[in-house]
């Protein structure tokens, strides 16, 4: 079996000079690279900026969602506060203005005037109540 070699189209008083085209090739291949791995430098340089002033713009617009968020919950709370507040005072003069013993001694009277409704109204009451506390249990 013969090996066959390719033709390089040079011969042996030629071959110094492949030699120095190989050389050339592989400068211009290292120069090429090193130019090649300076533009990516560049190019990733630039995605990493690119994605640090996305990152930024991505945190002053939630900072600021944020502040508006805090602002509009923080004014619906004072208007809630001030309709409980209202309310309570609503309330507190309502029940300061009762007397007590007056709707007592009205109470007995109706009950005196009318017993029959007063008896199947606490019959119906505590019906409610029975069922009620009863709950779930049969």
């Amino acid at each position: 079996m013969s090996t066959h070699q390719p033709n390089t189209g040079s011969s042996s008083s030629g071959s110094s000079s492949g030699r120095t085209n190989d050389s050339d090739s592989t400068r211009k291949t290292t120069g090429s690279t090193s130019s090649t791995t300076g533009s990516t430098a560049k190019t990733m340089s630039s995605m990493a900026d690119t994605a640090s002033d996305m990152m930024s713009t991505a945190s002053d617009r939630l900072r600021d969602t944020a502040s508006q968020a805090r602002d509009y919950i923080s004014e619906k709370v004072d208007d809630v506060s001030g309709q409980v507040s209202h309310m309570g005072e609503r309330i507190r003069d309502m029940t300061n203005n009762i007397d007590y013993n007056e709707m007592w001694d009205g109470l007995k009277s109706r009950v005196r005037q009318n017993p029959g409704e007063a008896i199947l109204i606490s019959a119906g009451v505590g019906l409610f109540l029975g069922l009620m506390l009863r709950g779930g249990r049969r």
